[in-house]
């Protein structure tokens, strides 16, 4: 299998990970009054890539790699950062990991359609009703009942018995609880629209309730499942990319989006206890750090978008302390929705120049 074969199986690999996380990170966010219109948030933030590209790398990055490259490219050899290459993956593995990293892939399609979204449309109607007692109606016809467990049934092999009952039994549990967000949801239009109701919010507060508990329900589940498809799709990017120089660099960008995925789960529901986030954001930039000071094997493209998803998910930590030290007010949750977008766009630009190679 080529270079360019194993790192498009990464990209596919973690996009798992970046569609979950977006998805919890959407519902944060709500319709506030005097946001930018998709369009121009879109513009916005393509000005500030261009921008931040155009920039010069600061001195300690190019120190941190360039060096290290450029004796790397004068020399014709491959520099590997922490661990030495392993023998490739057998035609075997490297089958089961493109059936995985296929799997991955349409679970990143199904989060970004209809039914993987609607939690966070409700929500995000829910955050609009406690801020101006006011809700958004949603698409008229509803996803089908059961459209993530026909969707992403897992197919027979693919995982153990054990493993594949175990997220069958999660995607399950997560149409249920997502049914039952949208019937309450609706009730809870119903209400809004009913101006002869006058009983001070009582009956808002208990729906908006409700939805709040499938909505735990819900995160549990989708935990579950999260679980065990990452650690396959790890296990997955680990064979493809066992002999590839950049494997570590696309380990550590891994478990950097992982751990965000983990927080973005807990804050998506309430504002955590700041003492719960410490270990978590301790272990985030010290993985940032060790991604900064990997000597990187080749120059060029691929070393400026490595290093630019590095810039930018630094700004990702500094907003999750932000959001320890003030609470997750909701400029907080929009900075950190900005910054996720703008992490993954880098981090996706850095797969892409590798697949160049």
């Amino acid at each position: 299998m080529s270079d360019s074969a194993r790192a498009r199986g990464a990209r596919r690999a973690l996009g798992v990970l970046l569609v979950l996380l977006a998805l919890g990170l959407s519902t944060l966010g709500g319709c506030r009054e005097g946001e930018k219109p998709a369009a121009d948030r879109q513009e916005s933030a393509t000005q500030a890539e261009r921008q931040s590209e155009a920039a010069p790398a600061p001195e300690a990055e190019r120190r941190d790699g360039g060096e290290e490259a450029a004796q790397a490219a004068s020399s014709g050899r491959r520099v590997y950062a922490l661990s030495e290459p392993g023998e490739p993956a057998s035609p075997e593995e490297r089958a089961r990991a493109l059936r995985i990293v296929d799997y991955a892939n349409r679970v990143d399609r199904t989060f970004n359609d209809a039914c993987g979204q609607e939690p966070a449309q409700i929500m995000a109607g829910v955050l609009l009703y406690k801020q101006e007692y006011d809700a958004f109606l949603l698409a008229a016809k509803p996803s089908p009942a059961n459209c993530l467990r026909r969707a992403l049934g897992v197919p027979k092999n693919l995982f153990t018995e054990q493993d594949g009952k175990s997220m069958n039994d999660s995607l399950s549990e997560m149409d249920a609880q997502r049914t039952a967000m949208r019937k309450t949801y609706e009730q809870l239009c119903d209400y809004v629209a009913d101006l002869e109701i006058r009983d001070d919010g009582v009956r808002g507060a208990k729906l908006s309730r409700e939805i709040g508990e499938h909505l735990v329900r819900y995160a549990r589940a989708s935990s579950a499942y999260r679980a065990v498809l990452d650690r396959e799709a790890t296990a997955a990017q680990d064979a493809l990319l066992r002999d590839h120089p950049l494997r570590d660099h696309v380990a550590l960008a891994m478990q950097i989006t992982s751990i965000v995925q983990q927080q973005a789960g807990t804050i998506s529901l309430a504002d955590p206890d700041p003492g719960s986030l410490e270990a978590p954001l301790n272990e985030l930039e010290d993985k940032i750090r060790t991604a900064g000071r990997l000597p990187f094997p080749i120059a060029g493209e691929p070393e400026m978008r490595y290093r630019h998803f590095l810039r930018e998910a630094e700004r990702l930590a500094a907003v999750l302390r932000a959001g320890q030290l003030e609470s997750f007010h909701s400029k907080v949750r929009q900075d950190l929705n900005e910054a996720w977008q703008a992490c993954r766009r880098q981090y996706n630009l850095f797969v892409d120049a590798v697949n160049a190679l």
